[in-house]
């Protein structure tokens, strides 16, 4: 198996305002300015809007400190916070700077709070063989609805895992709290390769990790 790379990827914290909110109390515009500076973020809230905006959505940071790196999106919501990097790991360490920091200069109380971290990992991958070679039971539906369709072959699409019925999601903390586990075709890649995305509940390194068990396993099984 091989990662081909990345694509932005979620961790997050899911909070209870009555447990984390200042005892003597915050205004927007105070925890809007603190987030700007502290991570450069390009874009923002407008602070006329700053009490009402929910979620409150920054875009194109930057994690401060010499080992720096890019943070696609940070979404503050009133039951969480999202962070959106290249990877799951490097999102972890944008939540933790962020409770941190709030805890610190605004009087949060993140630390003696119980908090709840889910996580949404986002990768393109190859396995050395195609996925429908490696479980046959794929290839079998494959071929018998390719017998009966009317518009030509139709090949493996996705496969999909979890534990609720997936209405569409479209924002970041709905995501990391019912996200599948899923692989399917990735749109787009090169022509006769073995491409395909995949999207899990978990950290990255766990995903990679996951996809190198099944590709494991499903080889021990054919073989």
């Amino acid at each position: 198996m091989k990662v081909i790379g990345t694509l932005p990827s979620m961790s997050a914290v899911l909070e209870r305002q009555e447990e984390i909110w200042p005892e003597r109390g915050t205004t927007a515009v105070e925890l809007q300015e603190l987030v700007r500076k502290r991570y450069e973020f390009q874009h923002g809230p407008d602070p006329s809007m700053a009490a009402i905006t929910n979620p409150t959505i920054f875009v194109s940071g930057r994690f401060p400190g010499g080992d720096g790196f890019a943070i696609g999106q940070l979404a503050m919501y009133a039951e969480g916070d999202v962070a959106v990097c290249q990877t799951t790991e490097l999102a972890d360490r944008v939540v933790d700077d962020l409770v941190a920091a709030l805890d610190e200069n605004l009087g949060f109380r993140f630390r003696t709070a119980n908090l709840e971290r889910r996580r949404v990992s986002n990768l393109v991958f190859e396995f050395d063989e195609p996925i429908d070679h490696l479980l046959s039971a794929i290839g079998t539906i494959s071929a018998l609805a390719d017998a009966r369709s009317e518009r030509g072959p139709l090949g493996f699409k996705r496969l999909a895992f979890g534990d609720q019925n997936m209405a569409p999601i479209n924002d970041y903390l709905e995501a990391c709290r019912r996200v599948d586990f899923h692989i399917e075709r990735r749109v787009g890649a090169p022509e006769g390769s073995n491409w395909f995305f995949s999207g899990a509940p978990m950290s990255t390194a766990a995903h990679v990790a996951l996809l190198t068990e099944i590709e494991q396993a499903l080889t021990q099984l054919r073989n």
